[in-house]
């Protein structure tokens, strides 16, 4: 195979499985401390504050917005929780303990995603922190 053709089936191999777009939780090179980022219709915001803090107030968010939590599986240093609110929608959060006082806050709101009403729900957890 010539060196055209090569490089051909490795751009075309990097773009069948989905390139650098796939984030992880513990993916840090995509979002800034203060800007909120937006990677497979879900909101990432990394936030100065201790892991037991966030999870407290993510949890006052959700009952201010009387949203229903569903599931919630907490560990040392994560949590998933799933709630059903705003309008009958999904809310899927996890919050994983980056060390040193920050905390990343990953929201995704419905099957698709709402980055508005992601917003919201970030400005409330902010609210009570």
């Amino acid at each position: 195979m010539n060196k055209l053709g090569s490089y051909g089936l490795a751009m075309l191999a990097l773009f069948w499985c989905g390139g650098c777009n796939n984030l992880s939780p513990r993916d840090s090179s995509f979002s800034s401390p203060t800007t909120p980022s937006f990677a497979k219709e879900q909101m990432l915001h990394r936030e100065s504050a201790p892991f037991p803090k966030v999870w407290k107030a993510v949890q006052a968010a959700l009952k201010e917005m009387d949203c229903v939590i569903v599931q919630k599986d907490r560990k040392p240093d994560r949590a998933d929780v799933v709630a059903q609110g705003l309008g009958s929608k999904t809310i899927y959060l996890t919050l994983v303990d980056e060390g040193s006082r920050v905390t990343s806050i990953y929201i995704r709101v419905g099957a698709t995603g709402d980055d508005s009403l992601a917003r919201v729900i970030l400005a409330k957890i902010k609210a009570h922190l």
